[in-house]
């Protein structure tokens, strides 16, 4: 991707995507215009998965490091998120275009979309520092009954994987993902 856009994963049949960014905004023509982003937060919709970083009010600021999320649209319902918390550290020196610096994802369970609507979720987990890695992932009803498990070997710092809840009744699970020996839970909704 260009260094002067960010985006996320496509989704199929998403006709909007929210990219969100929190932490450190300005704006330059004074905090009290109506639509100034509340605590630091800014809220784009756009019609594509790709958002290039060049407006003008409520601007990014040089050198800052911002935390996105991003959200697609489908059948008139947000997803979810498409993608993980990113940080994205922006580089807009004089005479240069917006460039983004560098992109991290955080270390935490990331499991979208939420709530699952088509049966598939992914899974992610970033800033995994062990070299190999055994990872044991287990998904519990509401009442502790597993009703999904696999175990599989892992290298790098990244776990990704797409489950496939189609099966699953309608209803609150919960996902666990072991990582040697870190354990990592996130509740997800199945419709």
């Amino acid at each position: 991707m260009d260094p002067d856009k960010i985006g996320a994963q496509p989704v199929q049949g998403a006709t909007q995507y929210r990219f969100r960014f929190q932490n450190g905004l300005i704006d330059p023509d004074g905090p009290n215009l109506p639509g100034a982003p509340a605590l630091g937060t800014r809220i784009i919709t756009v019609a594509s998965y790709a958002l290039v970083l060049n407006w003008t009010n409520f601007t990014l600021v040089n050198g800052s490091t911002y935390d996105v999320t991003i959200e697609a649209l489908v059948a008139g319902q947000w997803s979810g998120y498409c993608g993980p918390i990113c940080q994205v550290e922006i580089d807009n020196t004089p005479g240069q275009s917006l460039r983004v610096m560098e992109a991290t994802t955080s270390s935490d369970l990331q499991v979208w979309p939420n709530p699952v609507r088509d049966g598939q979720v992914n899974v992610l987990i970033g800033g995994i520092t062990d070299d190999t890695q055994r990872i044991t992932l287990d998904v519990f009803d509401i009442y502790g009954k597993r009703v999904m498990a696999f175990d599989k070997e892992n290298s790098g710092s990244v776990f990704n994987t797409i489950l496939d809840m189609d099966g699953l009744a309608a209803g609150v699970y919960m996902v666990s993902v072991t990582v040697n020996d870190r354990v990592y839970q996130q509740r997800v909704s199945v419709l």
